[in-house]
């Protein structure tokens, strides 16, 4: 008897069975179209050679699908879009001056432990990138987490070289300090890493009190920095207006739901607005100015609601709102990481609890001290409970 060959619209293939109509293949080029925006705002601000760590990232985890699908399930179909843009979602955390093997080795374990030996496509619970992004972590922290972060300095966008760096003492912002000759990029802390030191009760640095006033007006560049992208950080953590488009892109076309970034963003400008922050006892009372240079730091108190605080006509509460937001990589978290379809809630509902989550669990990362990284982190934690998230946020049949 022969065999029956059923029609190839028959094949049972990868969960999940239930979607919006298109398939994974389509909805995971969107988030490769998604971030080519971030890619050529990173490409102009550390220079055209971090292309090399997007496709690092992205040969590692075709590599690691290729391998997979050979010795795990021989003959079934190759996820060539989902590894791609898993592969360029771990380069986008990445440092611009990370060696070549790092990217390479982290695409290649997210997709083999992450997606393959974690479940399988449809399956998995933590988001494959990220859990590269973990093990690198976990292996080579000092490569991940430098104190300073290189980027290309005015004048010398997209063909600059990092190597001819200076490190940022007296740096102002981009637009606002010239490079001297010789010089094409600045080497400074990320915007928010100088921000958190706020949350800390104040350490003398060079003889200047990191008041949170000080820390705006001596440390911080303007806030216009962080949305354009000129400032230290990730290849794809650093330009809001690219990581805002490539977000939009993917809910207008219904890959992600804006429920997610909203209220992560939400909830971190909460915290952000009413968290104490521990300041100068002068500046807490109302007192004009801050210790200069030479002056003992005064007794620290904390300052609640920093919202509200005006200092010398200086909104810093909404400074230390708006840096939040843009100073670090909680955007690219949230528009561009955070919502795989396969990692996140099935419901509305439920990516507004994993969103409020993430967003909770970020800040307090943040002052804590866990930086860099503490969004992506909180990622992980949220992957975790999502079918908790899913149980709760079902929808009730009447009558069942």
């Amino acid at each position: 008897m022969a065999a029956v060959r059923w029609p190839r619209s028959c094949e049972v293939r990868d969960p999940p069975y239930i979607h919006s109509g298109a398939s994974s293949e389509q909805t995971y080029w969107l988030f490769c179209v998604a971030a080519v925006p971030v890619m050529a705002a990173g490409a102009w601000v550390f220079g055209y050679g971090i292309v090399a760590v997007y496709v690092s990232a992205a040969l590692g985890a075709l590599l690691g699908e290729r391998v997979c699908r050979y010795f795990v399930s021989h003959g079934s179909r190759s996820r060539f879009p989902h590894a791609m843009a898993m592969g360029l979602m771990l380069a986008m955390t990445l440092p611009p001056t990370v060696g070549l093997g790092i990217p390479l080795v982290g695409g290649f374990l997210g997709i083999v432990i992450g997606k393959v030996v974690l479940g399988g496509m449809g399956n998995y619970l933590w988001h494959p990138a990220l859990v590269g992004w973990a093990l690198v972590h976990l292996i080579s922290p000092g490569a991940l987490a430098p104190a300073r972060w290189p980027f290309l300095a005015a004048g010398h966008g997209l063909t600059g070289s990092l190597e001819a760096v200076m490190v940022g003492a007296g740096y102002r912002g981009f637009g606002l300090t010239v490079p001297p000759p010789g010089v094409e990029a600045w080497s400074t802390p990320r915007p928010i890493d100088r921000l958190i030191g706020a949350y800390s009760a104040p350490v003398a640095d060079g003889g200047a009190d990191r008041s949170l006033l000080s820390v705006f007006r001596d440390h911080l560049p303007p806030w216009s920095d962080t949305v354009w992208g000129v400032a230290g950080g990730g290849i794809g953590e650093t330009c809001a207006v690219a990581v805002l488009v490539g977000g939009l892109v993917l809910i207008f076309c219904r890959a992600s739901r804006w429920q997610l970034p909203v209220a992560a963003l939400g909830t971190v400008a909460v915290l952000a607005a009413v968290w104490p922050v521990r300041v100068d006892a002068g500046l807490a009372g109302g007192a004009p100015g801050a210790p200069g240079l030479g002056q003992a730091a005064s007794p620290a108190s904390a300052l609640w609601f920093p919202i509200l605080s005006v200092r010398e006509g200086f909104p810093v509460g909404v400074a230390a709102v708006l840096f939040h937001l843009t100073g670090g990589g909680l955007l690219t978290a949230c528009f561009l990481i955070a919502p795989d379809p396969v990692s996140t809630p099935l419901s509305g509902r439920g990516h507004l609890l994993f969103g409020v989550g993430l967003g909770a669990l970020a800040f307090v990362g943040r002052v804590s001290g866990l930086t860099p990284g503490s969004v992506y982190w909180a990622i992980l934690a949220m992957n975790t409970v999502v079918p908790v998230i899913d149980r709760i946020t079902r929808r009730r049949v009447p009558g069942a």
